[in-house]
């Protein structure tokens, strides 16, 4: 049954679309640069640096790539080639049904039956023909004749009955739950007419497009199989022809390499051909001989001319710099007098001069622009210990990475400056609410207190922060300026390692602190300072073996002062000094009374300052005290921190070693909490070491702790040093102490520090249980 070319115009087929096929993209691969021409050429090939053995593979590669793409069109062609002839036989076949239904007629369905069951028995066709309204009247599975056709998912049936052209759908249902391939074509009512669609026929063409495919399968084959042989053929013969040419030429390049490094006698490359590549061998050879030759000569020649512009360039050298050198220094002179004018040479930041041409300006473009504008006070905490204790070269190391921290901590409008010392001062434009300035401040507080990496450890310091705002605190440079540093002082006094916002009341703190500098000032003339004991424990007899000299100040209005409260603004002020002296001198006094009598000798041990053991005159106060008191200088003990060594260890040990050199005994105070090593504490004088209360707090039940007394205790003992324990309050931690050999104790188990009539009393009581 043929189907006529009018037919075809009527109804045109659509073939199926060919597979998407993935696109190769080359990347381009930039070319090689040469010193002479630094401007890549112009039409270079991609992949000019690639060796030439791998361009010869990819370009077989390539060949066997465009094969393989070939081979996969062509397959690919086919397959849509079969597909489309399924479908015309099954259109074909469907409207010889169709024209058949007509002669029969659809008002004699048992006789279409007859006709389906006909073509299913001989043909195996299923076939179904619907009337108008899609119900069955033959169908290849006599079952469902009278029923509803449903098969056609999105109404293709229906769609072909409304306008009369064919349709392909892939009919879903339980028996074909992967689908069947079904075309459906019309009947008209008449034959050869275009008038009214009175039915469809609706056929499987599933088993044709079987047939089809079977068929084409086996050219398939053939095809990929001899594609795959072609491939790898190709593959084959590429990689015996790299080897062929990359050989000879991988020769002449380790020759010309050689010929590089003016290793002439080794450039020699062996001839095994008559092409090309062989002339090119040989004549390299005869190149490389004749370079050999003339390169002694030529050596000499250089080595000659090298010299006679090595002399002449010296005379010129020394005449010229002479004058480059005056130039240069008239130069960076006039530079550095203006840089050194208005920017901190440490860390490059703007100085105070600067710094106040900086914010008049922004005062006045705040006034101006109606904003608020604020200014940061920032000193660092503690930095003095770090400079004094690792040397000003750290210091200054510190500084300039806390000037980077501090810069990144900023906007781009804002300004940050060095004062001077540790004291920087930020100035912060275009403030909206005070919210924001708090915020900058958190930043950096958080910047200054990541860790510092010097010397190879780790150090951590902190910063206080003072804010003053315009216009609510100040409206001209003098008082923001005035403000901020009263803000970072209280800040200071709150702690350290914060920021405080300027306030009326940090002027009354203010006022207090120089009400008590003054009153401090005057504390020596009233005789307000007295002096607190606190006994030591022998362990060994559990006697009283001496006692610690602790500072009081007892105020007319305030009460008793603790020296936290008043020592640290003496060691600022220098009054330290002269109450240091008074305290020596009064502690060796009360001693030698109580000495009198007494069945033991008993030591009196006297904290010395920081401020007091970097004085020259230290070694005089201890001998006035000494000489005017009378006391025996083995029963004078002073205590010293190690902070206070380690800042400058050769001085420390000069004065300890004068110290011991009169007989007075010498204890490290709070050992543990500084920064000595064991080969420092070797170098040492030291007769004494005392256990800080922070390693004896938590003791025997904290497991770190029992390893740091431990350790300080075998330390102890390896250089025959006495051992004593701060802050022992509980009878347990006494029990650990003797179990591990402490020499002795201190702490509020015994007694808490008593004033002289109290000790006396104490003592009194002791001499007479051991009379008793």
């Amino acid at each position: 049954m043929q189907i006529s070319d009018a037919f075809l115009k009527e109804h045109p087929l659509t073939a199926p679309s060919p597979s998407p096929l993935a696109v190769l993209e080359a990347a381009d691969i930039p070319p090689e640069q040469d010193p002479a021409a630094p401007v890549p050429a112009i039409g270079r090939m991609p992949g000019a640096a690639m060796p030439i053995g791998r361009k010869v593979a990819f370009a077989f590669g390539l060949t066997a790539l465009a094969i393989a793409l070939f081979i996969f069109l062509a397959i690919d062609r086919q397959i849509a080639t079969v597909e489309q002839a399924a479908l015309l036989e099954a259109r074909h076949v469907g409207y010889g049904i169709a024209t058949t239904a007509q002669e029969i007629g659809l008002d004699n369905p048992e006789r279409l039956q007859q006709f389906v069951a006909l073509l299913n028995q001989s043909g195996k066709r299923d076939v179904v023909i619907v009337d108008s309204r899609k119900i069955g009247i033959a169908d290849a599975n006599p079952e469902e004749r009278g029923l509803a056709f449903d098969g056609d998912s999105n109404g293709e049936v229906a769609h072909t009955l409304a306008d009369g052209r064919p349709r392909t759908f892939v009919e879903l249902n339980k028996l074909h739950p992967e689908g069947i391939r079904q075309v459906v074509v019309p009947i008209h009512q008449t034959r050869g007419s275009r008038d009214a669609v009175v039915g469809a026929v609706v056929l499987e063409y599933t088993p044709i497009r079987d047939e089809l495919m079977a068929v084409a399968r086996g050219h398939l084959k053939v095809i990929g199989a001899g594609g795959a042989a072609l491939i790898a053929f190709i593959f084959f013969v590429g990689w015996g022809i790299s080897r062929q040419v990359t050989g000879p030429l991988q020769a002449l390049k380790d020759a010309v390499l050689r010929v590089k490094s003016l290793d002439y006698a080794a450039a020699h490359v062996n001839v095994t051909s008559d092409d090309e590549i062989g002339v090119l061998g040989r004549t390299f050879n005869e190149m490389a001989r004749t370079l050999g030759t003339k390169s002694a000569a030529l050596h000499a020649y250089k080595n000659q001319l090298e010299q006679r512009i090595a002399d002449r360039t010296a005379e010129l050298r020394v005449a010229n710099a002479a004058l480059q050198a005056e130039i240069e220094e008239r130069k960076l002179s006039a530079q550095r007098n203006e840089y050194l004018a208005y920017y901190d040479s440490l860390t490059d930041l703007p100085n105070r001069a600067m710094f106040s041409r900086l914010l008049r300006a922004g005062i006045d473009t705040a006034l101006v622009q109606d904003t608020q504008l604020a200014l940061l006070f920032v000193d660092l905490d503690r930095f003095k210990n770090i400079n004094d204790t690792l040397g000003h070269a750290t210091g200054d190391q510190l500084l300039q990475e806390m000037a980077h921290r501090l810069k990144a901590c900023l906007r781009a409008d804002d300004a940050v400056a060095r004062l001077g010392g540790d004291e920087f001062v930020v100035m912060l434009q275009h403030i909206a609410q005070p919210a924001e300035v708090e915020a900058v401040a958190r930043k950096i507080l958080a910047a200054a207190s990541k860790p510092f990496g010097a010397l190879g450890q780790e150090f951590h310091v902190t910063a206080s922060v003072g804010v003053s705002l315009y216009p609510r605190d100040g409206s001209d440079e003098r008082s923001l300026m005035k403000n901020a540093d009263i803000a970072m002082y209280h800040a200071k006094d709150e702690g350290k390692n914060n920021f405080q916002l300027y306030s009326a009341q940090l002027d009354n703190h203010t006022f207090e602190r120089l009400t008590m500098e003054s009153a401090l000032r005057q504390a020596m003339a009233r005789q307000e300072f007295e002096l607190f004991y606190q006994p030591k424990i022998d362990v060994a007899g559990g006697r009283m073996s001496g006692m610690e000299a602790l500072l009081r100040w007892r105020h007319p209005e305030f009460g008793l002062i603790p020296p936290a409260k008043f020592i640290p603004l003496a060691e600022e002020t220098g009054l330290i000094l002269p109450i240091g002296k008074w305290v020596l001198r009064t502690a060796c006094a009360q001693n030698v009374k109580w000495n009198i009598g007494a069945p033991r000798p008993l030591c009196i041990a006297v904290n010395l300052s920081a401020r007091q053991f970097g004085e020259e005159g230290l070694l005089g106060d201890v001998v006035a005290a000494l000489q005017e008191t009378g006391m025996d200088p083995s029963l004078l003990e002073l205590e010293i921190t190690e902070s206070m060594l380690m800042r400058d260890i050769d001085k420390a040990i000069g004065v300890l070693t004068a110290l011991k050199n009169m007989g007075v005994r010498i204890a490290m105070d709070d050992f543990g909490t500084g920064y000595s090593s064991l080969s420092n504490l070797k170098k040492f004088p030291l007769d004494t070491i005392k256990v800080d209360r922070s390693f004896v707090r938590d003791l025997p039940g904290c497991f770190e702790d029992r390893g740091i007394a431990e350790a300080i205790f075998a330390m102890g003992r390896a250089l025959s040093l006495t051992v004593v324990a701060e802050g022992v309050e509980t009878e347990a931690q006494a029990d650990f102490l003797r179990l591990h050999a402490c020499d002795k104790f201190q702490g509020y188990l015994f007694s808490h520090p008593l004033s002289s009539g109290e000790f006396g009393e104490l003592l009194g009581k002791q001499m007479q249980d051991e009379a008793a």
